[in-house]
């Protein structure tokens, strides 16, 4: 059981750093389809998230599985240009700190399940999730010869 708290400042931190360093990892790697692609997949569990706190879908549903869904997300956005992708990564990312920014320490901290809060599933799609991305983006930035 999750009995940590945190305030909205602290998450507010832990997804901005977190996305600091994704951001930093993202500028080594090259623009082509695969960073394409993880854009596509980090945007896509972060408006699952906007969703989740009132906003708008993302555009794939929940398809049973996670790789069903990661994949349906990568084909979904795949003809689209890298810039459209990436100024809709950005800007979902705003939605969903207005969100937060939006919550209160309380409401951050109910839990939703045993284990489980408000705050650890917003890190879940953020600070949680983006490590195992930047590893893949700094790995390709050394195979591409950016990094």
């Amino acid at each position: 059981m999750v009995s940590e708290r945190k305030t909205r400042d602290q998450v507010l931190r832990l997804v901005r750093e977190g996305r600091a360093t994704l951001e930093i990892a993202l500028a080594g790697a090259p623009e082509d389809d695969a960073t394409k692609a993880m854009l596509a997949h980090v945007m896509h569990w972060e408006q699952v998230m906007v969703q989740w706190l009132g906003g708008t879908s993302p555009p794939i549903s929940w398809l049973g599985e996670i790789d069903r869904t990661n994949a349906a997300v990568a084909a979904h956005h795949s003809s689209r240009p890298f810039a459209d992708v990436r100024r809709e990564f950005d800007a979902v990312h705003r939605d969903l700190l207005r969100r937060v920014e939006a919550l209160s320490d309380d409401e951050l901290n109910r839990a939703l399940r045993p284990g489980e809060t408000v705050w650890t599933k917003i890190g879940d799609e953020t600070w949680f999730h983006y490590p195992e991305h930047v590893a893949q983006l700094e790995a390709r930035a050394r195979t591409s010869g950016k990094g």
